[in-house]
């Protein structure tokens, strides 16, 4: 079997992110990465979902920052963290094949409500 380079392997995540190339269903064949989530304030909870194809595939929930998820298939991952009194922030990773990927989220305090 021959191993594709890690420049196929990128554009063949380009093409599926534009919703071209074959669809993955199982796992990828290649190694597994690692996402490191930290967070200001700590604490915040993260909701992890795999992109595949333009779908997002519910994955896991992180309870508490600081936390990190291993042996993640390589691609990209859309991180959503929460905290109460906080706005959500919102942003995609890219896990690399056998690396650690870090991912810092600073978490805006929401306007008082004025009465």
């Amino acid at each position: 079997m021959i191993k594709p380079s890690k420049t196929s392997a990128l554009i063949g995540a380009i093409l599926s992110l534009a919703g071209c190339g074959k669809d993955v269903v199982g796992p990828s064949d290649n190694s597994p990465g690692d996402l490191a989530l930290h967070s200001m304030p700590e604490g915040a909870k993260v909701i992890v979902r795999e992109i595949r194809n333009i779908r997002q595939i519910p994955y896991t929930v992180v309870e508490a920052t600081p936390d990190t998820l291993k042996g993640l298939d390589p691609g990209p991952y859309r991180l959503i963290f929460e905290a109460d009194g906080f706005a959500p922030v919102d942003t995609v990773a890219i896990v690399d094949e056998g690396k650690l990927t870090l991912i810092d989220a600073t978490l805006t305090p929401l306007p008082e409500e004025q009465e």
